[in-house]
């Protein structure tokens, strides 16, 4: 199926994006924290990717994949005075599960605010995709993630005692924006921009971890070290890169050995054709009990690498519909071999007919 990707999800806390008392989170007006009272001490950051499972035996879709998002940060009011400040933090794309505290207690989210995408960037954004099983970069061409000037961001209000630090936590699961066309394996994305950061009085200590899935393609633009199934890094300062992480999950054994869908296809066509070649040899040379061991094996191995191939996304939307019918073809043909294989024609001279037998 073909899918336009509308937007890329991003979880950013747009550090320093705040607003004038007076304002009731006006969209698109943003002001920043140009005196220093305000000071980031620490970041955690934690992604834990989650694939789901795809339903039905041959499913029209590939699998969702969402982010667990957790954001921990220590803060320091720098100031004599209690400060209150509203707190802008985009999502583009759907973002659900809202979980947000300050030193253990929990602070509602008050609304949304639409921020310019200009103010969130100190580069140009980041249109290429990366394919994380070739490292080839590419042009989307679909809609919105590169295409949206204005940001939808939740808003909540924190007030942070002088002198103190605080911990701030924000959690939330995000969808990935997902590519189905450029090559076999969908390509999905995530963005998160640091970059606001920049705007409080100081921001140091970011420590960064990615949990991907198991046996999964992965892509990040940020040099992470990568220990099992986790990327990590830290920073003393910002980087000056957002994060990009692009993921192709482990599809299947023998899908993951072809990146285009006119490969696979030939290669199941190849399998069908091998199996009615071995038939044909065994047919007349063999013993019945040697073809039904061979054909045994090879019968269940040929019906695995065709599931494996035509459960996936091979003809595009809307032709997709007609995979189950085709796959139901590859396996009558592979009856038909090894039916053709077992049974062997006899002609024998016995009085008037032909007596036809298997061996």
């Amino acid at each position: 199926m073909f899918v336009i990707c509308w937007l890329v999800p991003t979880g950013v806390w747009a550090n320093g994006t705040v607003f004038s008392e007076n304002d009731e989170y006006p969209s698109g007006q943003v002001v920043s924290l140009e005196e220093e009272i305000i000071r980031i001490q620490k970041e955690d950051l934690h992604i834990d990717v989650k694939v789901e499972d795809k339903s039905g035996v041959f499913p029209e879709e590939n699998p969702a994949m969402l982010a667990e998002v957790r954001a921990a940060y220590t803060m320091l009011n720098e100031t004599d005075e209690v400060q209150t400040v509203p707190v802008a933090f985009p999502q583009p794309g759907e973002v659900e599960g809202w979980t947000i505290s300050l030193d253990g207690e929990p602070v509602p989210v008050s609304g949304q605010v639409d921020l310019p995408r200009e103010d969130l960037y100190r580069q140009a954004r980041e249109e290429k995709w990366v394919n994380p099983k070739t490292g080839e970069a590419y042009n989307f061409g679909g809609f919105g993630y590169t295409e949206e000037d204005l940001i939808p961001s939740a808003t909540f209000e924190i007030s942070l005692t002088p002198g103190e630090s605080h911990q701030l936590i924000v959690e939330y699961i995000a969808s990935f924006g997902v590519d189905e066309r450029h090559s076999l394996h969908p390509v999905y994305r995530l963005d998160y921009l640091l970059q606001p950061a920049s705007n409080w009085s100081d921001f140091k200590n970011l420590t960064l971890e990615i949990n991907v899935p198991s046996q999964s393609d992965t892509y990040l633009n940020l040099p992470l070290e990568r220990e099992g199934d986790a990327y990590k890094g830290t920073y003393e300062k910002l980087p000056d890169e957002n994060i990009s992480l692009f993921v192709t999950p482990h599809s299947g054994f023998w899908i993951d050995l072809f990146q285009k869908r006119s490969h696979a296809v030939i290669f199941s066509l190849v399998v069908l054709l091998s199996v009615w070649i071995l038939s044909l040899v065994l047919r007349r040379r063999q013993s019945l009990l040697v073809k039904m061991v061979v054909f045994s094996v090879l019968f269940p191995l040929a019906v695995w690498m065709g599931y494996d191939i035509w459960t996936h996304n091979l003809l595009g939307y809307p032709f997709d519909i007609f995979q189950g019918i085709l796959f139901g073809f590859y396996v009558l043909g592979l009856s038909a071999a090894v039916l053709f294989g077992l049974y062997n024609k006899r002609r024998l001279n016995k009085g008037h007919g032909v007596k036809q037998t298997f061996d």
